[in-house]
């Protein structure tokens, strides 16, 4: 899972294994190792409950999206459903959470592709 902060906004790109370990266990997280102390550690979470109202919660070392199940439903469920998003309301406007399926890019970069869906795109 891959974590991008941008202004009012945060992404979750979610690879094959990270989508079939959230529909198996209820949530999936990564640890960010910042610093020298071993509390130098930041973890990003996706969550799914079964009713309630999608959020996002961050405490101390983490950022925990949570989702109901009913709303990721379709995207989980359909493989050709790229993104999934929802907004979050915030004493300065909405912030939106987009959730998407991670694509093996076109051009080469030296990153693990392994796992990654194949990219729908033939070209850039």
């Amino acid at each position: 899972m891959k974590l991008r902060i941008n202004n009012q906004s945060i992404r979750l790109r979610l690879s094959q294994k990270d989508i079939v370990n959230l529909g198996a266990n209820n949530n999936i997280s990564e640890p960010l190792y910042w610093g020298p102390q071993e509390n130098d550690i930041l973890v990003y979470k996706l969550s799914l409950i079964e009713e309630g109202v999608s959020q996002v919660k961050i405490k101390s070392e983490e950022i925990n999206i949570i989702v109901s199940k009913s709303e990721i439903a379709q995207w989980l469920q359909h493989e050709e459903l790229v993104s999934f998003d929802f907004f979050v309301a915030t004493h300065s406007g909405p912030l939106m959470i987009l959730i998407e399926r991670d694509f093996k890019c076109l051009t080469p970069r030296k990153e693990n592709e392994d796992g990654l869906f194949d990219n729908p795109n033939e070209k850039c």
